[in-house]
């Protein structure tokens, strides 16, 4: 990527198949203000919606799974009366070369999720775990 001069990647998560992945004025903005680093987030409308949110872990940004979000900790508000944790991680992100050079060392621990998904068998029917 280097030799290519490549200098931003784009990326998102399968779970949203309507994410812009080369958005120039996402770029454009993050460049503008100086971040190596991006993602784009939208509000969240109910307390207990089952997705991701932005939050800060340890003072540093972060990301809290629904399946780690109670009802004490969805339902808390900051002092204008807003959710606290009501960023949703939208799966569109956006990192600049240098930060993922940075990044590249980093043993981080790896997160893994158990969800049950509604899928199709092999009959052809629509089947819900339980």
């Amino acid at each position: 990527m280097k030799e290519e001069n490549i200098q931003w990647i784009s990326f998102g998560g399968i779970d949203n198949v309507l994410a812009k992945n080369i958005d120039p004025l996402f770029l454009g903005i993050t460049i503008y203000n100086k971040k190596e680093i991006a993602s784009k987030t939208i509000f969240k409308e109910q307390p207990l919606d089952k997705i991701a949110v932005f939050c800060k872990i340890n003072n540093r940004p972060g990301i809290l799974n629904y399946s780690d979000i109670n009802l004490e900790i969805s339902e808390r508000k900051n002092e204008e009366g807003n959710y606290l944790y009501r960023d949703i991680n939208i799966l569109s992100h956006l990192m600049s070369f240098e930060a993922i050079e940075k990044c590249v060392d980093i043993d981080l621990p790896y997160h893994r999720n158990f969800k049950k998904n509604v899928f199709i068998n092999s009959e052809g029917m629509k089947e819900v775990p339980q």
